[in-house]
C-alpha cells in the first residue's frame, strides 16, 4: 500500500512538473527541475497591496469559507539531480532527511532493480500528523535518468496552528538536501449542509475576496466544483495554460459523510478529492 502511494506521488510530480518548476518567491529566478529551463517569476504587480505569507494567504483563505478545520496537507516535489542512484545512496539521503524533519516511529522501504531505485521513510509528527520521505532513482534509458524527492505530510484534525512552522521545517530540509523547495500546502474542512449552486458559488467567492485573487479557470458539476485563482498579493505562481495561478478551491459533497467536503490549496491541490 505505501508502494502505490508512493507511484502515486510520483505521478503527481510528472504530471505536474511543467508548472510547478515556475513556482518560486516572487522576484526569483528559478530552474526547470525537469528540463533545466528556467523561468523568472514576477513581483507582486499591486504594489499598494498588502502581501500575504504563503501559509497566512492560505490560511486567510480557507477561513472565509467559514469551513471546519479537518486537517491539512504538505506536499513538496523536488528533482534531486539527473543521476541514477544506487538504493544505499538513496537511503544514506533519506535518513539524513529522517533527521532533519525529525521523524519520530520511523519504518522504512526499499526498492532496487535495474531502471528503478527508491527508499522511503515514514513515520509521524508529535502533533498526530503522518509524514514521508521517498527519493526515486529511475533509469529511462542509457544517457537519461533522474532522481526525484517527495515529502509528504498529512494533519488529521481541527486548526492549523503548527502549519507554518511545519512548512518551514520541511522547505529547510528540502534545501539542505540540495533541492529547490516545490511546496505545495492544503488545508481540508467540510460544512454539515449539503452545498449547492448559488452557496457554492459563495463560499468560493468568500475564499477569493479575502486574498484579493480573481479566477483563471474551473470545472463545475452537480457533485465536484474546483476553481483555480491567482493574487498579487501572494508570494509566488506557478503557470498553467500560460497564465498565473496560486489558489486552487475545490468543493465537494460527501455522501458518505453527509457533508460537503472544502479544500483550499496555494499554489495547487496535489490531493485527489
Amino acid at each position: 500500500m505505501k508502494y502505490m502511494k508512493k507511484l502515486g506521488w510520483l505521478a503527481i510530480g510528472v504530471v505536474l512538473a511543467g508548472v510547478l518548476s515556475a513556482y518560486a518567491p516572487a522576484g526569483t529566478h528559478k530552474s526547470s527541475p525537469l528540463t533545466g529551463n528556467s523561468s523568472t517569476l514576477d513581483e507582486p504587480t499591486d504594489k499598494n497591496s498588502t502581501p500575504f505569507t504563503e501559509v497566512n494567504y492560505l490560511e486567510t483563505s480557507f477561513t472565509a469559507t467559514n469551513a471546519n478545520v479537518d486537517g491539512y496537507l504538505i506536499h513538496n516535489w523536488s528533482q534531486l539531480n539527473d543521476n541514477f542512484m544506487s538504493e544505499r545512496e538513496l537511503r544514506q539521503a533519506a535518513d539524513k532527511l529522517k533527521q532533519d524533519l525529525h521523524i519520530q516511529g520511523a519504518k522504512w522501504m526499499t526498492h532496487a532493480d535495474a531502471s528503478e531505485n527508491f527508499a522511503e521513510v515514514y513515520g509521524s509528527w508529535s502533533d498526530n500528523t503522518d509524514i514521508s520521505v521517498t527519493l526515486s532513482s529511475m533509469r529511462y534509458s542509457s544517457t537519461q535518468s533522474t532522481t526525484v524527492l517527495v515529502v509528504h505530510a498529512h494533519h488529521a484534525g481541527k486548526g492549523f496552528v503548527r502549519l507554518a512552522s511545519e512548512v518551514a521545517m520541511v522547505r529547510k530540509a528540502v534545501t539542505n538536501s540540495g533541492c529547490a523547495p516545490q511546496i505545495s500546502t492544503c488545508i481540508e474542512g467540510f460544512t454539515n449542509a449539503r452545498m449547492m449552486g448559488v452557496q457554492v458559488d459563495g463560499l468560493v467567492t468568500r475564499a477569493f475576496s479575502a486574498v484579493g485573487a480573481h479566477r483563471v479557470e474551473g470545472v463545475k458539476s452537480d457533485l465536484v466544483t474546483s476553481i483555480s485563482g491567482y493574487s498579487s498579493k501572494a508570494p509566488g505562481y506557478i503557470q498553467t495554460n500560460g497564465q498565473k495561478m496560486n489558489l486552487q478551491v475545490a468543493v465537494h459533497y460527501d455522501a458518505y459523510h453527509h457533508r460537503t467536503n472544502v479544500l483550499v490549496g496555494t499554489p495547487i491541490i496535489t490531493e485527489t478529492y
